[in-house]
């Protein structure tokens, strides 16, 4: 197998910084196993963040900047363009600048783009967040911008669209009037809690008690909001899926080593109204880079995608 240093993805080698931490986790965990679950279950919420670098100062000058301060977070959100507004959301240990191709290509068709610098991430201040956490930010932030331009599509990759998905069911749960959302769009999203948990829980080859624990306290965080841990995940928000209330594509790599594409598989099995497209030779961390994923993206905020009736749909091969 082959492991990230940002212990969520993986990639050719095994980095130093894994190797040390997985010593550290067993000679802590032969003296304490309550305190090893507890130490790991802090990295799961902790997120690697990316060195912002010229280029990346260069990509976010192209637009504005504004900053609101959510649940103690300093959050930084970049917006450009002009038009209909799209909510683009990036992924874990990442940072708005790894959505610039998509972003370019919604620009350029004509939206306006909302997209924020997760709590932990980039510009966005905070050193620990759970996926809960993430949700409720992303909750405030659609109703913010939603009062002044109204946001109707929304673009999202990897845990950033677990964690979109769950502020939607969110919003329904509360029943906010006047919030729609007409279409979108989720790029190499994990469906299921084993989808990131596992890939964890293999990087630091916790043993099975230790790795027990950390599903213990990620459940809890889930139920802190009323929720399952499955229902903390796209596959478990059976009434967010279950009546049409948004035109949903799902698109994966087929080459992606971090979140398989089953998970995007599982989903269009689980729930009518899902459409699928998976693209051969795409790996978790090129694929929103490709301009076929852009297009597709530009296509179905359009209205342009074509959704078969769920008993002859089958994911297509791009």
């Amino acid at each position: 197998m082959r492991i990230s240093k940002n212990l969520h993805t993986i990639t050719d080698d095994l980095p130093s910084s894994v190797k040390f931490m997985r010593k550290v986790i067993r000679l802590l965990n032969s003296l304490s196993e309550a305190l090893t679950i507890k130490l790991v279950t802090k990295l799961f919420c902790k997120p690697v963040r990316m060195k912002m670098k010229e280029k990346h100062h260069k990509f976010y000058q192209s637009g504005v900047t504004d900053v609101l301060n959510i649940r103690g977070y300093r959050v930084k959100v970049f917006r450009r363009g002009s038009g209909k507004a799209v909510y683009v959301a990036h992924g874990w240990n990442s940072c708005g600048y790894a959505m610039r191709h998509i972003v370019d290509a919604l620009v350029s068709k004509g939206y306006q783009v909302i997209m924020p610098d997760m709590p932990c991430h980039g510009r966005s201040s905070g050193v620990f967040v759970n996926q809960i956490e993430m949700s409720k930010v992303i909750e405030a932030i659609l109703m913010h911008y939603h009062a002044q331009m109204r946001i109707e599509h929304i673009v999202s990759y990897s845990w950033g669209g677990t964690a979109t998905l769950l502020a939607l069911d969110s919003i329904r749960k509360k029943n906010r009037i006047g919030f729609s959302i007409k279409r979108m769009v989720s790029v190499s999203m994990p469906a299921t809690p084993e989808a990131i948990l596992g890939i964890f829980i293999k990087t630091l080859a916790l043993s099975k008690a230790v790795a027990n624990g950390l599903r213990r306290n990620v459940a809890a965080m889930a139920e802190a909001d009323g929720r399952s841990l499955e229902q903390a995940f796209p596959i478990g928000l059976s009434k967010l899926f279950e009546h049409k209330r948004f035109e949903y594509l799902l698109l994966h790599g087929k080459a992606d080593s971090a979140i398989s594409s089953d998970n995007c598989l599982a989903l269009a099995k689980k729930y009518k109204n899902i459409d699928t497209s998976l693209y051969e030779g795409l790996g978790h961390l090129d694929i929103v880079k490709d301009p076929r994923i852009a297009k597709a993206v530009v296509d179905h905020l359009k209205g342009n995608t074509k959704t078969l009736p769920v008993f002859v749909r089958k994911a297509a091969l791009v």
